[in-house]
């Protein structure tokens, strides 16, 4: 009775003009023959199921690239929501996370082949239980007349479940510049009622009001170079500065710019650049506290672990509080921690990049405290488990204000309709979403 329940509500929500899902067998109700594959590893049936009934379980993997794969059936430029759900059962000595990707191989019809990644998860743990991993991408426009979807599971001998797998197209506003801007008329824009008191005698036509906006309230800024800030021979990059911006983002506080010693630190570059853009009205985004990534630690903690590393990385925290208390709006305060785990691995603990949040909170509750990664609208495979990871922080109570949301378009052209659909779900996690390294390397201007 409940398949049938569940067949019944999909049909009357697909009759209303939802998508139809793409996926075949997509909960694995029906036998593993057919549609699903799996080279050179075990596929089986297990009654631990995310939905349902049933879901699919792995084992016997002996790569890393081993994992289940579905032919697609989808169109050239089309945008589409894929979404599924896993389960790890296992976890592999010396790794503390393992990582997980769905991406579709295309065949073009003239030749050759891409990969697009269409989402992964990167911190995952036998103890988390079942995860989402979802993601929205766009079909190349380029004729393809083949589509592959696998995914490339975590290390070999690592076995899990996947269940209620689902791909569906997703409709396109016909008009995202139009759109755009109605959204800001709504949200953005409000009506302001001027009343003057006119001398004796003058009429109002006489008079002629002139309005001069200063300032705003959205932050709108750049990142700086400190050691122009104060100098003498750059007064225009400065002037430019304060004219166009209303933030500031200083990155001479990450930890391997100290220009001291161990135990001697000197940040004197960042708080005189720091303390000009207060005095001159703006507000500081300090980039970053820390680096989750060995390469952006200074070299005498590249040896550390344990309680060693713990004791050094909250001296550095106290100290870097101190200095900045009452200067800074944001903190960024670790950087990148979906790519790489450095703290965690070294001191053993999982959830170590919490305590800091707390740590900093606890020292300045000021300061609005930030994650901040990339893949997440620039080649958007990592928004998913960035939303989860948000909602993990806000679930154990860390305090965590905002998602700093790197924008390195490098390569790939901007998508608007990509980006508002990322955007969208990136709000799920109920936190201010900031763009803050947006760059596009793009040489036709007019694209840019």
């Amino acid at each position: 009775m409940e398949k049938l329940l569940i067949f019944l509500a999909s049909f009357l929500a697909i009759s209303e003009g939802q998508k139809p899902n793409l996926m075949q067998n997509p909960g694995f109700e029906d036998s593993l023959s057919g549609h699903w594959t799996a080279h050179g590893f075990h596929m089986s049936l297990s009654d631990d199921a995310h939905g349902g009934s049933k879901s699919a379980k792995f084992t016997g993997r002996n790569n890393q690239y081993q994992g289940p794969a579905q032919t697609l059936n989808i169109e050239p430029g089309k945008l589409y929501y894929f979404e599924s759900y896993i389960k790890q059962l296992n976890d592999a000595s010396g790794h503390m996370f393992q990582r997980y990707r769905a991406i579709i191989g295309f065949g073009f019809t003239a030749g050759g082949s891409q990969q697009l990644y269409i989402a992964h998860h990167t911190t995952v743990r036998s103890v988390d239980g079942w995860f989402r991993c979802a993601g929205y991408f766009r079909a190349p426009t380029k004729l393809f007349n083949s589509a592959y979807l696998h995914y490339q599971a975590p290390d070999a001998h690592i076995d899990f479940l996947l269940d209620d797998t689902s791909l569906t197209e997703v409709d396109e506003l016909p008009d995202w510049k139009q759109s755009a801007n109605q959204r800001i008329q709504q949200t953005r824009m409000g009506d302001i009622q001027l009343n003057f008191n006119l001398a004796s005698g003058l009429e109002g036509s006489q008079v002629e009001v002139q309005v001069d906006h200063k300032r705003h309230s959205f932050g709108f800024g750049t990142l700086v170079r400190e050691q122009w800030m104060n100098d003498a021979d750059h007064r225009r990059y400065q002037q430019a500065i304060y004219d166009n911006f209303n933030t500031a983002t200083v990155q001479a506080v990450k930890w391997r710019y100290d220009q001291g010693t161990q135990g001697h630190p000197d940040y004197q570059l960042a708080m005189d650049a720091i303390n000009t853009l207060n005095q001159h009205g703006m507000s500081v985004r300090a980039h970053n506290m820390f680096w989750d990534h060995r390469n952006h630690v200074p070299d005498y903690v590249k040896t550390m672990s344990g309680s060693q590393l713990n004791n050094t990385v909250m001296d550095h925290l106290k100290y870097m509080v101190g200095i900045t208390k009452g200067k800074v709006i944001h903190w960024d305060v670790q950087n990148e921690l979906l790519h790489s785990q450095w703290f965690e691995d070294q001191t053993k603990d999982p959830l170590y990049s919490e305590s800091l949040y707390t740590a900093v909170h606890d020292l300045d509750p000021t300061p609005k405290l930030f994650l901040n990664d990339y893949a997440i609208v620039a080649g958007p495979e990592l928004a998913d488990v960035y939303i989860q990871q948000a909602e993990r922080y806000k679930n154990h109570g860390v305090p965590l204000h905002g998602l700093g949301i790197q924008s390195h378009f490098h390569q790939a052209k901007p998508d608007p309709e990509l980006m508002r659909l990322q955007l969208d779900f990136l709000a799920q996690a109920g936190l201010p979403l900031w763009v803050t390294e947006m760059d596009v390397w793009q040489l036709d201007e007019n694209v840019r």
